[in-house]
C-alpha cells in the first residue's frame, strides 16, 4: 500500500486489484483509473487535464528544407508521430497534408510561408512542374486563381491531345478556343487539326499561359 501512496493513490476501489482513486497533480481533484495504468505511466492525470494538450507553434513542430521540399518533425506531438519523421502523407488530390494541433495544412502553402512569411489573401501557390508533392521552393510560385488556371495538365476526357482544341461534328472542322478573363474566346474553325493547334498555341502566348500548360497529368 505504501507504493500506491507514492503513486498518489488516495484509496482503492471495490475491485482491489484493478482500480484506485488518485489525485490529479494538475487540478488536484480525485480521479479513478486503473492502478496498472498509473504504474506504467500511461495515466498520470485526470481525463479532463489529459485532454488539455499543449498547443504547438508550427515552426516549433516542423523543419522545412527548401532544397528538397521536405518537412520533418522536430518534436513528438502524439503517439502517431515521432521526432525526425518525414511528412509525406498525401490527401485525395495528391498534395502532402500535415496535421498540427488537429488542423490539416497543405505542405506547399506551408513551404511558401516558411520561406516568404505569408500568402496574401486570394492568392494561391502553384506547382510549376505540376508535381503536387514536389514542394521545393524553386518549384513553387505565388499566383492568382486565374494565373493558376493557365498552368494546368490536360484532362482525361480530352480527345485531341491539346487543351482548347476539339472536333466540331456539325461543321466537320476542328475548333480552337481559349479562356481569358473567365470567358471563352473562339479562335476559329479549321479543316486541318494542326492549324487549330497552331492557333491555340499562339493564343496561349498572347494571353500569358505558362509554358507547362497542357502537359500530361503526372500520377
Amino acid at each position: 500500500m505504501k507504493m500506491l501512496k507514492d503513486l498518489g493513490c488516495i484509496k482503492k476501489q471495490k475491485d482491489q486489484n484493478r482500480y484506485g482513486e488518485f489525485e490529479c497533480p494538475i487540478c488536484l481533484k480525485p480521479y479513478i483509473t486503473r492502478i496498472s495504468s498509473v504504474k506504467s505511466g500511461c495515466s498520470t492525470k485526470c481525463k479532463k487535464c489529459s485532454c488539455n494538450k499543449k498547443i504547438y507553434n508550427i515552426s516549433e513542430v516542423l523543419t522545412y528544407d527548401a532544397t528538397t521540399g521536405n518537412f520533418t518533425r522536430n518534436i513528438r506531438t502524439s503517439n502517431r508521430v515521432k521526432k525526425l519523421d518525414k511528412c509525406n502523407n498525401k490527401n485525395a488530390q495528391g498534395y502532402i497534408a500535415i496535421v498540427v494541433n488537429k488542423k490539416t495544412y497543405l505542405a506547399h502553402r506551408l513551404a511558401w510561408i516558411f520561406t516568404h512569411g505569408s500568402i496574401p489573401i486570394e492568392m494561391e501557390i502553384d506547382h510549376i512542374n505540376g508535381i503536387r508533392d514536389d514542394n521545393r521552393i524553386d518549384n513553387l510560385r505565388l499566383v492568382s486563381s486565374s494565373e493558376n488556371s493557365r498552368n494546368m495538365a490536360i484532362g482525361k476526357k480530352n480527345k485531341s491531345g491539346v487543351i482548347g482544341v476539339s472536333f466540331y461534328k456539325s461543321r466537320n472542322k476542328w475548333r480552337a478556343t481559349i479562356m481569358s478573363n473567365n470567358k471563352q474566346k473562339h479562335l476559329g474553325y479549321f479543316g486541318n487539326k494542326d492549324d487549330a493547334i497552331s492557333a491555340r498555341k499562339d493564343a496561349e502566348i498572347k494571353y500569358n499561359y505558362h509554358k507547362n500548360h497542357g502537359r500530361n497529368k503526372i500520377v
